[in-house]
């Protein structure tokens, strides 16, 4: 933990809301304002971002913090499994539970001259153990560590499709790795009319998932979405998340409309064997957006 440092910028909004979203920004943040539970992810880790003014004493900002780690705790465990939605640039991106190695707060108050923050060192470290924070974040980290261990989920093989509920259209969409760890969509999507679904989807999606390893992420190739956009995109579209274990087993999870973009829980998970491959992946796609079309609301910041 280290002591907060001078900051010259621009003065924040006294309104918690948009005080937030100012500070996210000027942290450069690099998810989203609507993304869920988290304001930033990369190598593993994921911080949220808190801004407080109830700095008068030690124990005034201690219950804050405590109070938001709280939060912060119950919105990432009743979250389910994955992560779906926009970067800070408006690129669609994923990642999932199983990628988030650590969860990082970072605290941004006023200039406190009331106490030091070794007064409340202890009673943070309380607060870490029991919310599972990783580490308290005082001034704006320039880049997380990146951590080297790959397993088998980062080896995984993944790709998105999507059903225009309005055109009965099909959209299967290559991703890439982003330097930061999470999953992002890349290029156009590959259109399919739902009346060629069996004769196409197979060959189609596999290609997509073969590309995976070799995809190069670049901001020129990312699916970007303006706040208009990206609200039209999900009016019209249900999702699935595809993915390719080690062993060559197809994993499809439906994704379901939630607060900032799309969430899906492993434990609705459609599996097809790698021998099923060429005759089971049609049916097994529709059974899946059969059941993506209910609508849950899930509260992050």
């Amino acid at each position: 933990m280290g002591h907060p440092p001078s900051y010259s910028g621009p003065d924040f909004s006294c309104g918690p809301c948009r005080r937030g979203l100012d500070a996210g920004h000027a942290a450069q943040q690099n998810l989203g304002d609507s993304f869920e539970v988290f304001d930033d992810f990369e190598g593993g880790r994921g911080a949220q971002l808190f801004t407080t003014n109830q700095i008068q004493t030690p124990d005034s900002l201690i219950a804050a913090i405590r109070a938001k780690a709280s939060d912060y705790q119950t919105a990432y465990n009743n979250h389910p499994d994955l992560f779906s939605g926009r970067d800070s640039q408006g690129n669609l991106v994923e990642f999932a539970k199983a990628d988030v190695k650590a969860r990082d707060m970072l605290v941004l108050t006023p200039a406190n001259p009331n106490f030091p923050l070794t007064r409340i060192a202890q009673q943070l470290e309380l607060i870490e153990v029991e919310f599972g924070i990783e580490d308290w974040l005082f001034k704006k980290p320039k880049h997380f560590t990146k951590r080297e261990t790959m397993d088998d989920r980062e080896r995984t093989d993944s790709a998105k499709v999507y059903f225009n509920t309005r055109e009965k259209v099909f959209l299967v969409v290559a991703q890439a790795i982003q330097k930061s760890g999470m999953r992002a969509e890349i290029g156009d999507p590959i259109r399919i009319n739902d009346s060629e679904l069996e004769s196409r989807i197979g060959d189609v999606l596999i290609r997509a998932l073969n590309s995976f390893k070799t995809n190069i992420y670049s901001d020129d190739k990312g699916r970007r979405y303006s706040d208009e956009q990206y609200g039209a995109f999900r009016q019209e579209h249900l999702g699935v998340t595809v993915e390719r274990s080690p062993s060559g087993d197809v994993i499809i999870v439906p994704l379901h409309h939630s607060k900032g973009g799309y969430s899906g829980s492993y434990e609705e998970k459609i599996v097809v064997g790698k021998a099923d491959i060429p005759t089971k992946i049609p049916a097994a796609l529709r059974q899946a957006f059969s059941l993506a079309t209910c609508v849950r609301e899930h509260h992050g910041r």
